[in-house]
């Protein structure tokens, strides 16, 4: 039991390690596993479970890329099935080696991704950067979980060190931009939109965020919908950025796009209960009433207080 446990454990932590060394993972196949006990665990784990390819999408919220995600999946479902589990693997693997930045950066990891402890991820990711002052995969997670905490300051230092330790990161350039996009330092911000994009014209990251800026700041419509689009093209599962194109179609009156974009929003999440109130008033105004009664009952079934009034004024209720 023992060994199995020890087998699982150090698999955990190499497939965590996996999606830190993966570059351009469909394309090129570069992937580091670690140890030889980290592919065992790894193949142990994978046989026990009964559908090891079905994926749950764990992880986005650190700001992964699919590929990321994709080279994780058995570890995703791990977390997914047997949090509590796959807490006490990280446990006991820093209870035997208690020096490995990785198995903090592990725990850290699955307090943040399995439950939403971002303070206790940022010790853990604190005490993987104590051991190992260059692991840049930690100052990666450690400042993503200050973004989420809106520490934009501390995410920034985070980002300029990986940005220090590896140049050509397309990923710290991107996320310093969001962080500096936050605490209104828009030049800084768009530089580093730009260089993410020319150092990997492929990471939707910092298309949406440029995007954003070109809409809310520059009121650059136009600009804003060719960079959400072309961030949709990289990662076509983003609903918010049908969102944002839906929003900005809404406000130039061309109704029909609006319909569009929410609907394809509603086959991502069919719970989106904006998404059901936006695409209603849409139908409303090209005089689709039947329609538009049906996205605001949606919408309000799913709780949104607009659609309900809207029902209320234009059909009694």
């Amino acid at each position: 039991m023992k060994l199995r446990n020890t087998a699982i454990a150090l698999g955990l932590i190499a497939a965590f390690t996996i999606g830190l060394s993966v570059l351009k993972l469909e394309k090129e196949k570069v992937i580091n596993y670690g140890s030889v006990a980290g592919i065992l665990g790894l193949l142990f784990v994978i046989r026990r479970r009964k559908n090891p390819h079905h994926a749950v999408m764990k992880g986005k919220g650190m700001g992964f890329t699919e590929d990321f995600v994709r080279s994780n999946k058995w570890l995703h479902e791990l977390i997914e099935v047997d949090p509590h589990g796959s807490m006490r693997m990280a446990n006991n693997a820093i209870r035997k080696e208690p020096n490995n930045p990785d198995f903090y950066k592990a725990r850290g990891f699955i307090k943040y991704s399995a439950f939403g402890d971002i303070k206790g991820s940022i010790e853990d990711f604190n005490k993987s950067i104590e051991i190992d002052p260059n692991n840049i995969s930690a100052y990666q997670f450690r400042g993503i979980s200050r973004n989420n905490l809106e520490d934009q300051e501390g995410a920034v230092s985070d980002f300029t060190k990986m940005i220090e330790l590896d140049q050509n990161n397309s990923f710290a350039f991107g996320w310093r931009g969001v962080s500096n996009f936050k605490l209104g330092n828009f030049k800084e911000a768009i530089n580093d939109f730009n260089k993410s994009i020319e150092i990997d014209p492929e990471n939707p990251i910092p298309y949406s965020w440029r995007g954003l800026y070109k809409k809310d700041i520059l009121d650059d419509y136009i600009g804003a919908i060719d960079d959400f689009k072309t961030a949709l093209r990289f990662n076509p599962h983003d609903f918010a950025l049908y969102h944002q194109i839906g929003s900005i179609n809404c406000l130039l009156g061309n109704h029909s796009e609006v319909i569009a974009n929410y609907t394809n929003a509603i086959k991502i999440d069919r719970k989106d209960a904006i998404a059901y109130q936006q695409r209603g008033t849409a139908q409303y105004y090209l005089g689709n009433f039947k329609y538009a009664c049906e996205d605001w009952k949606k919408a309000a079934e799913l709780g949104n207080e607009d659609a309900a009034e809207l029902l209320k004024e234009h059909y009694g209720g």
